[in-house]
């Protein structure tokens, strides 16, 4: 079965268009390359990826995304506590700049600073268990001193 696609005109197979929602019966009236199409133009339009972001900083943290970005600036956009840029590996050895992460106390909700992804997954570990970071170190240490002694792995 073919259909006519309403922004395009085109007569298509059934199967370039996105089914109805909930079961409903039946094929969407535009064609999945004009949705995707006008999903493009309309992400772009409504401010893109930052929109998404703000939206995020707005409901989880309560901020807005001039007052993350003036914390960025305050930290010279560097992770608060290895006082790195947020890198992301690419393909090829290349990498990207990214936005650093919100950390927050789990208890008050009160932002402490923004961390890279490394950070925060350290500081969200042990922030409930102060023991873990002497046994981690431990575990450190006697493997060097191993090491060192020549043992094997």
């Amino acid at each position: 079965m073919t259909k006519i696609c309403r922004t395009c005109g085109q007569t298509k197979p059934e199967t370039d268009f996105y089914a109805l929602p909930r079961g409903a019966p039946g094929r969407r009236a535009n064609c999945k390359a004009c949705t995707s199409d006008w999903r493009r133009e309309h992400y772009a339009r409504s401010g893109g990826r930052d929109i998404s972001f703000e939206q995020v900083l707005r409901q989880k943290y309560g901020i807005t995304l001039d007052e993350y970005n003036a914390l960025a600036r305050r930290q010279a956009h560097r992770c608060a506590i290895c006082r790195r840029p947020q890198h992301s590996r690419l393909r090829k050895g290349a990498t990207e700049v990214r936005r650093l992460e919100v950390d927050h106390d789990h208890v008050t909700g009160t932002i402490r600073g923004l961390l890279c992804h490394r950070c925060n997954i350290l500081v969200w570990a042990l922030e409930d268990n102060h023991t873990t970071i002497d046994a981690i170190r431990r575990y450190v240490e006697e493997f060097r001193e191993s090491f060192a002694n020549g043992a094997p792995l």
